[in-house]
């Protein structure tokens, strides 16, 4: 189909508009070919995405903006998937439910290391939904979505590799620091997600923009599954039989790790995504 035409895909019926587009990949090399992925929007125009997400057309700066933008998502991923799906949540209750007995009395009421857990995580996402739309505002004004972006990003780093220390201390001590921790942690991940998303509008064309999360959301879930499939090797096999399974030190692996995968990914694209459409070239 033409490009330039704005029909719903619907009105033209999809067998034919598929049936055109495969007699114009027949005429590409097979070269050309296997190194596309095309897609439709909906109104029918089809774009051209080459594989790792770049889009077809797009200059080289607009495309290496675009795919740092992506490796963000890879980074952060391993946080969200190892210590805020896996570890967090069950280390914390169960330090929590060792250091009390099951329970505690906290403020008048009885609170269970499932509840404490909760509260953590409910805190920080007060902060980030209070913090984020005053930084959100003050960013859309001011070039800083970068900056704010990466000290979200550093404390975020920071407080998931000293979550490795809390294995080595007794039950008490350890689930007050893996909480304060945690909330942390949680903190610099999901603001910096916040902001994250912030810069979408200036990626690519608004045509495009289910394509390009659709990528995002790829790299993150690759990025994340990859290295929590490492730690839960590690985790299972006590380090290949160089400690306990599910020992301190393989806790401190992963929670360590997370933290070097996060920082050492954002730090080698260095967030080259664009602030404004002006920076598009």
């Amino acid at each position: 189909p033409d490009p330039g035409t704005r029909d719903p895909l619907w009105s033209r019926g999809l067998g034919d508009v598929y049936k055109r587009q495969l007699q114009k990949c027949l005429t590409l090399n097979v070269a050309e070919y296997t190194k596309r992925l095309l897609a439709v929007d909906i109104y029918g125009n089809w774009m051209a995405f080459s594989l790792g997400g770049k889009i077809d057309g797009m200059n080289e700066d607009d495309n290496r903006a675009l795919t740092s933008w992506y490796w963000y998502d890879w980074a952060n991923q391993a946080f969200a998937l190892t210590v805020g799906t896996v570890l967090g949540g069950q280390l914390i209750t169960r330090y929590f439910n060792l250091a009390t007995g099951g329970s505690s009395e906290i403020a008048g009421f009885n609170v269970t290391g499932t509840s404490f857990y909760a509260a953590v995580l409910g805190l920080s996402m007060v902060f980030v939904a209070i913090s984020s739309p005053i930084l959100g505002a003050i960013a859309d004004r001011i070039r800083i979505k970068k900056k704010i972006v990466w000290i979200y990003t550093l404390v975020g780093v920071v407080f998931t590799a000293f979550m490795g220390v809390a294995p080595h201390l007794d039950a008490n001590s350890a689930y007050r620091l893996l909480a304060f921790c945690f909330l942390m942690g949680q903190i610099g991940m999901a603001g910096g997600n916040t902001i994250y998303y912030a810069f979408m509008p200036y990626l690519a064309e608004q045509n495009q923009m289910e394509k390009v999360s659709s990528w995002g959301f790829a790299y993150g879930f690759a990025g994340g599954s990859l290295i929590l499939i490492l730690h839960l090797i590690v985790l299972v096999t006590g380090a290949f039989g160089l400690t306990d399974a599910y020992g301190p030190w393989t806790l401190t692996f992963a929670f360590v790790t997370t933290s070097l995968w996060w920082l050492g990914s954002v730090s080698y694209t260095h967030l080259r995504a664009h602030e404004t459409r002006e920076d598009r070239v």
